[in-house]
């Protein structure tokens, strides 16, 4: 298995305790160690996550937009668990 990466920003619970409604969630996501070619708008390529506690082998869906603040972060070979905040758009 490969080394796993812990990816995690204090400001995101400092900006989730902002917000007064349930549009904003806090969860954690695993990123797969390697991005895969998919077709969104045009021909790109996407992270693989998951949203288990545990990973399952055969579990991965595609994230085909940016991860903001993760993205520069980022480095193939590792799997990620990340915190984020998730916003319901209406």
């Amino acid at each position: 298995m490969k080394v796993i990466k812990f990816f995690s920003l204090f400001i995101i619970s400092l900006i989730a305790s902002c917000y007064s409604d349930d549009s904003v969630v806090i969860g954690l996501l695993w990123v797969d160690s390697h991005r895969v070619d998919c077709t969104g708008e045009a021909i790109q390529t996407c992270y693989r996550i998951q949203e288990n506690n545990i990973i399952e082998e055969n579990d991965w869906s595609l994230f085909y937009d940016a991860i903001e603040g993760f993205d520069e972060q980022y480095e193939e070979g590792y799997i990620y668990k990340i915190s984020v905040i998730i916003t319901k758009l209406a």
